[in-house]
């Protein structure tokens, strides 16, 4: 099983305005998850911009509740 790493938001971002990046766990570079939740349950989930690994929600559902 994969995980991702939850990067922290950077100091500056306006404080109504949280931005989590992950690292991908194939090629480690950092992005902006945009999970769609229209999708049915297996196919929900988010792609890396760089190498556009499929990162299931679980995962970064995983990865934003260590940080919690």
């Amino acid at each position: 099983m994969s995980t991702a790493t939850l990067i922290p938001p950077t100091a500056d971002h306006t404080h109504d305005e949280q931005v989590t990046t992950l690292a991908c766990p194939h090629c480690k570079k950092q992005f902006s998850p945009a999970v769609d939740a229209t999708q049915p349950p297996r196919l929900q989930g988010a792609k890396c911009t760089n190498c556009k690994l499929f990162v299931p929600a679980r995962v970064v559902a995983a990865a934003f509740a260590v940080r919690s």
